[in-house]
């Protein structure tokens, strides 16, 4: 279960004011991710909104670092 409360990424263009037609995409694998950013490189007039999907807990060291000070410095 999710602690969080869901985000819809489509809202985020309509939360910006964004104007013209924005590109909402979501993506699970790295095909996915290297054909929208194609579309995105062809679309400079439009905002692009990528979601990238990755497993659960797939985090680079350094992130899981910075996550596990910032959580120490805040129970301080």
């Amino acid at each position: 279960m999710c602690r969080y409360p869901l985000f819809q990424n489509s809202s985020i263009p309509a939360a910006l004011g964004v104007g013209t037609e924005p590109i909402v995409r979501r993506v699970t694998t790295v095909g996915e991710l290297r054909n929208v950013l194609n579309d995105a490189a062809a679309q400079r007039d439009r905002m692009v909104v990528i979601e990238a999907v990755v497993p659960r807990m797939d985090v680079p060291p350094l992130l899981t670092q910075l996550a596990t000070a910032a959580s120490a410095a805040n129970k301080s």
